[in-house]
């Protein structure tokens, strides 16, 4: 195979082009952005900022919370336990944003519109009830739980989660109770 040679004024642009790609991944690139919600008690100036294209999602959590005191809308302390989650064309941004979108391909010279949304803890499970299989079918009926399974089963139970009876004899998984 014959690889042509370049030229100088070639080999320079090839070298801008290299370094421009590395620009964008420096600590000191930066991009403009537009944060956006559908939540009315969070909503911010729809204004373009520009923010180093490296931010974290936690960076970004920062930059909106100062907005939303700068507004006066809230305090430090009102957003102290209060943390968002960041969509970039409906897909919410795990990575700092600079890869987030050079792994779509997108130039970082575009005004990237983020939607945030507020971050909630997951539920903590409070009773645990052991079964043998997986449950279908629930059911409360004053103190006392209905449940279906799929072994065949129905599963009573009371709310202080003490196991009152199984009754079993169904053909097949309790699906409906």
């Amino acid at each position: 195979m014959i690889y042509p040679l370049m030229s100088d004024f070639q080999q320079q642009q090839q070298q801008q082009s290299i370094n421009a790609i590395n620009d964008q991944s420096s600590s000191s690139a930066e991009i403009q952005v537009r944060f956006i919600t559908r939540l009315d008690k969070y909503a911010v100036p729809s204004i373009p900022l520009f923010i180093p294209a490296t931010s974290s999602t936690q960076q970004l959590s920062t930059i909106l919370k100062s907005l939303l005191t700068s507004a006066e809308h809230f305090t430090d302390k009102d957003l102290a336990n209060i943390h968002f989650d960041f969509l970039f064309d409906g897909e919410i941004i795990r990575l700092p944003l600079s890869q987030q979108l050079n792994e779509r391909n997108i130039p970082l010279e575009r005004l990237i519109e983020l939607e945030y949304i507020e971050r909630f803890r997951p539920p903590e499970p409070e009773d645990s009830y052991l079964h043998d299989d997986w449950v279908s079918a629930c059911e409360g009926y004053g103190d006392i739980l209905l449940v279906g399974c799929y072994d065949n089963t129905v599963h009573l139970w009371n709310t202080e989660g003490e196991h009152l009876s199984t009754l079993p004899g169904h053909n097949g998984p309790v699906r409906c109770v």
